[in-house]
């Protein structure tokens, strides 16, 4: 797993260095390792772009995924893939200490605004 990202800012990159180490010692399965490190990079590049930084405490944590889960709706990804990228996301929290972000992709409609 390659942490060099070119659009990340240095502490989104610092954090899936982080990461790709925390899921080495992980009792997941090499697919769902290298799974979750892609959804987890594509997160932090989004994050990085949004200009907001990584999220430093649990509250903020859950504001940011709970934005990305609208921006990857408003691009058309489906139901499942939502939620298969917030449970890494979920687990990305967990390892770094923040928490978990308490969102799932449920079958009915993604509301029109969440938290901000």
């Amino acid at each position: 797993m390659s942490v060099t990202e070119d659009r990340m800012t240095p502490d989104c990159a610092a954090m899936l260095s982080a990461y790709a180490a925390d899921l080495t010692c992980s009792s997941l399965a090499d697919t769902s390792r290298t799974a979750y490190f892609h959804r987890v990079r594509g997160f932090l590049t989004w994050v990085a772009g949004s200009g907001d930084g990584v999220p430093a405490d649990t509250s903020a944590a859950v504001r940011t995924a709970h934005r990305y889960r609208r921006h990857l709706h408003d691009r058309g990804y489906s139901p499942a893939t939502i939620n298969s990228v917030l449970v890494a996301i979920d687990d990305l929290y967990t390892r770094r200490g923040l928490g978990a972000t308490g969102i799932r992709q449920p079958s009915t409609p993604v509301p029109a605004t969440g938290p901000r």
